[in-house]
């Protein structure tokens, strides 16, 4: 097997690619992948009054080495690490690009609009999306082959159950404002004991990715408590569907206990099946609170979830169990790097009490 990964971890800095960055790493790592990530150009409008369009261009030598070599061994994967379905238009950076591979495909992290792609979508051998109900939303666009893959994270790399943490409530990204304007009111005062973390600047670029992440994951690590909220409740108008959100594997793999309101969806149940996975919160902000309250008092359910929340997200959400779904479902052996991966998760979670 030869395994390209489009990317666009070098022309999006925005925060939300950290994830997908990271899901590409994991598929280098184990599988051998080769990053490929264009360039983008703005080409000004012919047109007065028209807008600019944006141009994907690779060096010719990248180019050269992405046709099919005479003796290649096994199947030629295009695969496009996609954010949302916009992302499908790096193929355009290829020439033909359907002549130089045996299968072409797209994993998409926001499975939302594919209405402005449906002419590549309709293209691909295979798209996997991380939410069941996605699959109705993409059928009528993929012509071949669509499936669902969870979302997952780097647990071996970036897990952790560590006890010391001295953030006692962590709320990143996009939250519910009618619990987070009351919890920073009462836990935010200076003369107050408790800590609560949140996003307080609104930036669509970050200064580098590496760094980023590395903070991210550093911050969840030191995190008590992690918020997390069906998308429902937060998705504003791009998601109308319930899913499991990256923040549920980020925030369990680094030991948190989630607190918020869990998702609806069917496959809930299959992805958070354990004890304390989330925790409820009342609608009631108030109400919120004192649950809360009552969480940080409770040292031994808190200690046992973190415990268990490390140890289910290491033995079945780690990214690399998702790849080895990918591959079977393209009907590709695994390669020995990733066996070799799937072998050691098992060996540590072997080490690990689940049954807390």
């Amino acid at each position: 097997m030869e395994l390209f990964v489009l990317s666009r971890r070098t022309t999006d800095l925005g925060p939300a690619r950290g994830c997908v960055i990271e899901f590409e790493d994991v598929l280098a790592a184990t599988c051998g992948a080769r990053l490929i990530s264009p360039d983008l150009h703005f080409v000004p409008a012919r047109v007065p009054r028209r807008l600019r369009h944006e141009k994907w261009t690779l060096p010719p030598e990248t180019l050269a080495s992405m046709t099919r070599a005479k003796n290649a061994v096994g199947p030629r994967i295009l695969l496009v690490s996609a954010l949302h379905p916009g992302d499908l238009d790096l193929l355009k950076a290829i020439p033909n690009w359907r002549r130089h591979f045996d299968i072409v495909c797209a994993y998409i992290f926001d499975a939302v609009a594919p209405e402005p792609a449906r002419a590549t979508l309709a293209l691909l051998d295979h798209v996997f999306v991380p939410a069941q109900d996605a699959l109705e939303l993409f059928a009528p666009y993929c012509r071949k082959s669509l499936s669902f893959v969870p979302l997952a994270c780097d647990v071996w790399k970036f897990g952790s159950s560590q006890p010391h943490r001295f953030i006692d409530l962590m709320g990143y990204g996009r939250q519910w404002r009618p619990h987070g304007d009351v919890f920073e009111q009462r836990w935010n005062q200076i003369g107050t004991e408790r800590l609560y973390h949140h996003t307080v600047m609104v930036s669509h670029v970050i200064s580098g990715h590496e760094a980023q992440r590395r903070l991210f994951w550093k911050m969840l690590h030191r995190s008590q408590l992690a918020l997390a909220y069906d998308l429902l409740w937060t998705g504003g108008t791009r998601f109308t569907y319930s899913m499991v959100s990256q923040r549920w594997f980020e925030s369990l793999a680094a030991g948190c206990v989630v607190v918020g309101r869990r998702p609806t969806c069917n496959e809930a149940q299959e992805l958070l099946g354990w004890q304390d996975a989330t925790i409820e919160l009342p609608e009631d902000a108030g109400a919120a609170c004192e649950t809360i309250e009552s969480l940080w008092a409770d040292a031994p359910r808190l200690e046992a979830a973190r415990q268990r929340n490390y140890a289910m997200m290491l033995q079945h959400h780690d990214w690399r169990h998702r790849i080895a779904q990918i591959l079977h479902q393209l009907q590709v052996a695994l390669p020995p790097n990733l066996s070799h991966s799937l072998e050691e998760l098992h060996a540590r979670t072997t080490l690990l009490d689940t049954s807390l």
